[in-house]
């Protein structure tokens, strides 16, 4: 069973966590370089797996851990392959309706607008399900990317299953208690962001502390994707 407590009260025990935390948050505001925090994560989940998730890993290997929050990236990117295509064809489609609708009369114009807004619907709705699969397979990349330092393993669907099989119970509950956290601060900050002007600063005030929390999450994330190595 994944021990969420110790996830979340772990990284305060190492005597130098907060500085490791600022490093983490400095590489996170950094563009390109912040690929790094999530190869921490991933020596995170390394050092937890077997047991031993005291001390915390340090940043004395900067180059190692940006590339292999790099091939992670690269993971990321070709899961999503499926979802930038339907939206890069929705570009397309909205761009040619523009282009062509001021020369089709008005019915022509109403219709293929109306089936653009279907079509566009419908790609909303795929693209939903699908970032649902790839948050269902999010454990795995980082567990397989950490294991074997190889982007091909977060594509080997039989070692995949095995640990999903494996670890059934414990797998669902990394999945769906992030989603869930993430789904408990986004509508907060919805409705907040919507009061115009108030909302507005206040959400500003809360970038920095969200890059502060960043790298935080990315050791607890890459806590109990270690423990799932393990159950």
């Amino acid at each position: 069973m994944i021990n969420f407590s110790r996830a979340i009260q772990h990284p305060f025990e190492d005597k130098d966590w907060m500085v490791k935390m600022l490093i983490g948050a400095g590489v996170s505001l950094v563009p390109i370089l912040n690929f790094a925090m999530n190869g921490y994560a991933l020596d995170v989940l390394r050092t937890t797996s077997p047991g031993q998730d005291m001390p915390l890993p340090s940043w004395n290997d900067l180059g190692r851990q940006f590339v292999d929050g790099l091939k992670l990236f690269v993971v990321q990117l070709i899961y999503s392959i499926p979802i930038l295509v339907l939206v890069f064809g929705l570009m397309i489609l909205g761009v040619g309706f523009g282009i062509t609708s001021d020369s089709m009369d008005r019915n022509a114009t109403r219709t293929l607008g109306s089936a653009l807004g279907v079509v566009s619907l419908g790609v909303a709705c795929l693209s939903m399900l699908y970032g649902l699969v790839i948050a269902f397979l999010t454990p795995a990349m980082y567990i397989q990317v950490a294991r074997t330092g190889d982007i091909g393993a977060a594509f080997n669907f039989n070692e995949i299953n095995a640990l999903i099989r494996r670890n059934s119970g414990d797998y669902w509950l990394a999945v769906l208690v992030p989603v869930a956290i993430g789904v408990v601060l986004a509508v907060p900050l919805g409705v907040i962001g919507a009061i115009p002007f108030v909302g507005w600063c206040l959400v500003v005030l809360i970038v920095p502390v969200a890059v502060l929390l960043s790298p935080y999450v990315n050791i607890v994330f890459g806590h109990i994707y270690g423990q799932l190595i393990r159950a």
